[in-house]
């Protein structure tokens, strides 16, 4: 499924009624799901030029990559996929208007990573932007700094998600 909005495009992969992909096969140029793990900083600097160097010579798919390199378990890369995926799909769902096209011959030719429900993940996508409005209320200077104040006991295990946020809020990065 092909999506555009003036100079905007976006793509959404379905394999039996389920999304299980918005990026394009392979490992683009300016692949989301690789820009997305960056962003999260779930993959630093040096293991980014390793995956872009191992793929210029193999030419394999950006998820083979990552899970046969061990940059990430079967069961971490399908939670950061189908973050990747809600992501675009909220980006979508934010649009006045548009286009789209159908073509039932293209397929997604690797093993989906997952198989998400079509309504669950425009229901996800749409809660998403409602969440954004009330941050940016909340957060009258999108430049506005944040840092942590009173930082978690050093004997306490983070979760992921912490340890991500962690890695975000750093007093150096706008709230936006």
């Amino acid at each position: 499924l092909t999506l555009e909005w003036n100079t905007e495009r976006a793509s959404v992969w379905v394999v039996d009624g389920r999304i299980v992909a918005t990026r394009q096969p392979g490992m683009a140029k300016d692949d989301p799901l690789l820009a997305f793990l960056r962003r999260t900083r779930r993959l630093s600097d040096e293991q980014y030029r390793g995956v872009l160097s191992i793929q210029r010579e193999s030419n394999r798919a950006l998820e083979d990559l990552l899970l046969n390199g061990r940059y990430l378990d079967a069961e971490e890369l399908a939670i950061y996929v189908e973050r990747q995926i809600l992501d675009d799909l909220q980006r979508v769902v934010r649009w006045d208007n548009g286009s789209y096209r159908f073509d039932p011959n293209a397929r997604w030719p690797n093993p989906p990573v997952v198989s998400m429900s079509m309504e669950g993940a425009l229901i996800e996508a749409s809660r998403r932007v409602d969440e954004q409005k009330r941050f940016m209320a909340m957060f009258k200077d999108p430049h506005q700094l944040l840092g942590v104040r009173d930082l978690p006991d050093p004997e306490d295990a983070l979760s992921d998600e912490e340890r991500e946020l962690f890695g975000i809020i750093d007093g150096q990065h706008t709230a936006i």
